[in-house]
């Protein structure tokens, strides 16, 4: 679910292993752990028995560190006390720039006003989700294909007064200019048969703006419970997402707006090179 904000109101313990199997049982962390070995008896120092035939198996007694491990060196490589500290100055420098890079981001993106409604900036961004779309004249597309170009995905319904203000004005602009340099999705949310949504087009004679349906309420919601999971929020009718080239989405212009004004084009400009 995208929500927006700004709407004129968001020690490593190293295991440390002996390189070596221990001999007949012997622990490898016991201390004086017993090894075997062969010796000549010309090598035999004072302290061995005498007695020991040439090439027989002796004991020597081997005593490890008190605690308990092999005197060798660990294959892991353990970070310094320098790299540590730096790691750490480094993590807790770009923390505290994050809000500021995200504040002059949004601060980037051209204001919008339309009447009493203002564009709302969605924080974080989220790229535009796989969703098929039905075309009212048939198939489908997915909505991800359209990525390359902006997008203003318009939410409408026939039982709104308001969209049968805004639609018209999309659809000369879509006609006029912006075919071919931008997308525009206008999602029917009417619930009823086909044929009423086929007959309100027909009647604001909207001939170019590609039209889609969401009979099942699967692309966008007004419910508390969002039981089908949709993507979009509808926090009134009509609501344009407003979606980068890039496909992330930045934010959404709710009520009817006017989308030939300098400022709509300024917002479609910057979404066109985002």
């Amino acid at each position: 679910m995208l929500r927006g904000v700004g709407e004129e109101n968001r020690n490593h313990d190293v295991g440390f292993g002996c390189r070596t199997p221990p001999l007949n049982g012997c622990s490898q962390t016991s201390l004086g752990c017993v090894q075997r070995t062969w010796v000549s008896s010309k090598a035999a120092r004072p302290w061995q028995k005498r007695n020991l035939p040439s090439g027989k198996l002796r004991v020597l007694r081997v005593v490890t560190s008190r605690s308990g491990a092999a005197p060798v060196r660990s294959s892991v490589n353990v970070p310094s006390r320098r790299a540590v500290i730096l790691q750490g100055l480094i993590g807790t420098i770009a923390s505290l720039a994050a809000p500021a890079i995200a504040a002059a981001q949004a601060q980037d993106i051209p204001a919008f006003e339309s009447g009493r409604y203002r564009f709302t900036i969605i924080r974080p961004r989220r790229e535009i989700p796989s969703i098929r779309l039905f075309q009212l004249e048939g198939g489908t597309i997915d909505l991800t294909t359209l990525r390359g170009k902006p997008i203003l995905l318009n939410f409408w319904a026939s039982w709104c007064a308001a969209c049968r203000t805004e639609l018209p004005i999309l659809e000369r602009q879509y006609s006029s200019g912006w075919r071919g340099n931008l997308h525009v999705v206008a999602v029917s949310e009417d619930r009823g048969r086909r044929e009423t949504v086929e007959h309100f087009v027909k009647a604001l004679e909207l001939r170019t703006l590609p039209i889609y349906l969401d009979p099942n309420g699967y692309v966008a919601y007004s419910e508390r419970d969002n039981s089908r999971n949709a993507p979009f929020a509808l926090y009134g009718m009509p609501i344009t997402y407003l979606i980068a080239s890039s496909g992330s989405v930045v934010g959404y212009m709710p009520g009817a707006a006017d989308w030939s004004s300098a400022a709509a084009n300024e917002l479609i400009e910057y979404l066109r090179n985002t």
